[in-house]
């Protein structure tokens, strides 16, 4: 019989709004994978904080798609959520009043529960990243802004990043366009690897603009806004300006070399990006290396071939690894792939931004590429809409969330979850797509989706002959949205004393139903006994 897992404490999920400036990068190409196109739509707005008995408490924000071919204004994967934790409070800047401005086109955002206390209140910054007067600001930082409501983006606006003698070190001026681009993309590299990056993104509340180097050692910088390229429902136009003084200082040095660093956005830490770590660090090492990731947002597609490594985030939703990558920007459309091997991603979100289009690309979140055996996912949120997490290596979920629209788990490897939470964003999709004789067990995980518009969706499917692979629901509370499995034939696709969320009814679909004492149910006892292995 498969364990239950402890009951997690309640871990509150943030919404905050950043403005976000830092290097990004890109990188190889992998194996094209399945094509399945799910069918189009939107979520709209609705409640989805979830509670899961065996896992914790998870984010239910839902994003749709917003803006149309040739708009002027864009909210990307925004969702007023909570305020974050930590936030300080917020330094003057910008303008309140509103703007005559018309023609914006928004996505509509999920709000999780609860709302802001005034979501009339015009747009406010909360907190800037780096803080005002940061001395020894990392080299790769980002510089964010923390508002207390989601953003909009208004084409024909700039973003300035300026040095103290009036240089402009990097700039982006909004063009949103076909309601999925912010700005026009650039070529960057990641592992060795070239392909092509978003300037300007939304990330939940957050404005991301990376800049397309590092800073230079020793100087001193200033941010500036133009005013009404920020705004948001009620007209409010955000600015900054250089009477606002928003500095920092670059630290003199790179970091000493360490087996441990720190990420953090504010720039207290050492580095402020995933790649300016990977840099720093060997490839390998005997033993396993501590990353601690503050709150915050840390942009870039990464290409992670790095083993013996331990990132540790300040929370789901809190701690963001957030890209934008898909089939229609690059052969390669993950957003993180990780082909080394015995890493932990802990207490954060992994999310690839990209907008669901009319095509319905391929845009994974994660990549666990075949050789990365022995990846632990603790407590982590993996989002995207399309094949949200990809495993062809070895992989254990504990606790957690997978959000996606079509195939949003799927792979050729070893996949085992216990009291994680699989959520669907739209309707009509299966959740499981797997072409491994080893498969995915999901024990006491719960099935849910974003909002009551969600509805019809499937455990698995089938495509071609390629498939399936074995899938096991073990123990898993499942909501009134989930219909069976599509095309379950005759397949290795198991069940076992299943129930209703609601009501906990019993719920029994076509799949084969596993009974006491059988070498299934007793592989799927554990993540040691499925996949060989346990962290």
């Amino acid at each position: 019989m498969p364990r239950v897992r402890k009951k997690w404490s309640s871990a509150v999920v943030l919404a905050a709004a950043f403005i976000v400036v830092s290097s990004a990068c890109v990188g190889d190409d992998q194996d094209q994978g399945e094509n399945g196109q799910g069918p189009l739509g939107s979520v709209v707005a609705g409640s989805g904080n979830l509670a899961s008995g065996a896992g914790g408490i998870t984010s239910g924000a839902a994003d749709q798609v917003g803006g149309t071919a040739g708009s002027h204004s864009l909210r990307g994967n925004a969702g007023a959520q909570n305020a974050r934790s930590g936030a300080s409070s917020p330094d003057a800047v910008g303008s309140a009043a509103p703007s005559a401005g018309g023609g914006a086109v928004t996505a509509g955002a999920f709000v999780d529960e609860p709302a802001p206390a005034d979501p009339t209140a015009p747009l406010t910054p909360v907190a800037f990243f780096p803080s005002k007067d940061r001395a020894n600001a990392c080299a790769d930082a980002s510089v964010s802004i923390q508002f207390n409501r989601p953003p909009i983006i208004k084409a024909g606006g700039k973003i300035q990043i300026v040095d103290a003698s009036g240089a402009v070190f990097d700039s982006v001026t909004s063009s949103p366009s076909s309601g999925l681009y912010f700005a026009g993309l650039v070529t960057r590299t990641s592992g060795g690897s070239r392909f092509k990056s978003e300037v300007l993104d939304v990330v939940y509340d957050t404005v991301v603009f990376h800049p397309k180097g590092k800073l230079s050692y020793g100087k001193t910088y200033y941010v500036t806004v133009d005013a009404g390229m920020i705004t948001d429902e009620l007209g409010t136009r955000f600015a900054v300006t250089r009477s606002d003084k928003w500095t920092f200082t670059v630290r003199g040095q790179a970091p000493a070399a360490s087996t441990s660093y720190t990420l953090a956005a504010d720039g207290s830490g050492d580095y402020c990006s995933i790649e300016g770590v990977l840099e720093a660090l060997p490839k390998s090492a005997a033993k396993r290396r501590m990353i601690q990731v503050e709150r915050g947002v840390y942009p870039g597609i990464v290409r992670l071939s790095h083993s013996q490594l331990h990132f540790v985030g300040a929370g789901l939703d809190k701690t963001v690894f957030a890209h934008k990558n898909s089939t229609t920007m690059n052969a390669s459309r993950e957003g993180i792939v990780l082909t080394g091997s015995d890493v932990t991603f802990e207490n954060l979100t992994i999310f690839n931004t990209y907008l669901k289009d009319s095509n319905g690309q391929q845009a994974e979140a994660l990549h666990v590429a075949r050789g990365s055996q022995r990846v632990f996912l603790k407590n982590v949120h993996l989002r995207s809409h399309q094949d949200t997490l990809r495993v062809d290596g070895s992989a254990y979920m504990e606790g957690g969330k997978i959000s996606g629209s079509t195939d949003p788990l799927w792979g050729y490897g070893a996949f085992y979850c216990d009291g994680c939470e699989l959520s669907s964003r739209t309707s009509g999709h299966a959740f499981v797509v797997t072409r491994s004789t080893q498969g995915f067990g999901l024990v006491n995980c719960r099935v849910t989706r974003e909002s009551n518009a969600v509805s019809s969706t499937y455990l698995a499917q089938y495509h071609d002959g390629s498939e399936p692979g074995k899938i096991a629901f073990v123990k898993c509370k499942m909501d009134s949205h989930v219909t069976g499995w599509r095309r379950a034939q005759n397949n290795a696709w198991y069940e076992y004393e299943n129930t209703r969320l609601q009501s906990g009814a019993p719920l029994r679909f076509d799949g084969k139903q596993l009974t006491a004492g059988s070498p299934v149910l007793a592989a799927l006892s554990s993540a040691k006994n499925w996949l060989g292995w346990s962290p």
